[in-house]
């Protein structure tokens, strides 16, 4: 069950607002290698219940996706055709969608590694998406 659990936590796409001219910001990957490091020392001094899981996301994963860009990557076509209240709704719940997913799997599983995988990069982009696994006692979930 744990196992499967966790399933829904393997790949974290990330996207992360980035100006291609800003050459002395870390990199994507150096920005989300921090904020998971932030997320993963709080949550080992804290009680790991879901809302406090719910809540270090919220503090130190969350801000930096790009909530509302994946929600319109869900949505696809019928984004462009929805009322501006229908998409605010529906980036609310994936938020939430979001907070569940990966809180569940980190109370029940207490030994988590995070691996940010290579990424390749374009430049002339303002976005990028960074693709991480999450290791359980050192195995590949």
């Amino acid at each position: 069950m744990a196992k499967a659990a966790a399933c829904a936590f393997v790949i974290f796409l990330y996207a992360v607002s980035w100006p291609a001219a800003a050459q002395t910001r870390p990199a994507p990957e150096q920005i989300l290698y921090q904020n998971w490091h932030a997320f993963f020392s709080a949550l080992n001094k804290s009680d790991r219940s879901t809302k406090t899981i719910e809540r270090l996301l919220d503090t130190h994963v969350l801000p930096r996706a790009d909530i509302e860009y994946m929600s319109r990557f869900i949505a696809g076509p019928v984004w462009r055709s929805s009322k501006n209240s229908l998409r605010k709704a529906f980036t609310k719940a994936f938020y939430q969608l979001l907070r569940r997913t990966y809180a569940n799997p980190i109370a029940r599983l207490p030994h988590l590694n995070l691996q940010i995988l290579p990424m390749r990069r374009n430049l002339s982009h303002d976005r990028v998406v960074v693709s991480a696994l999450v290791n359980l006692s050192g195995q590949r979930i």
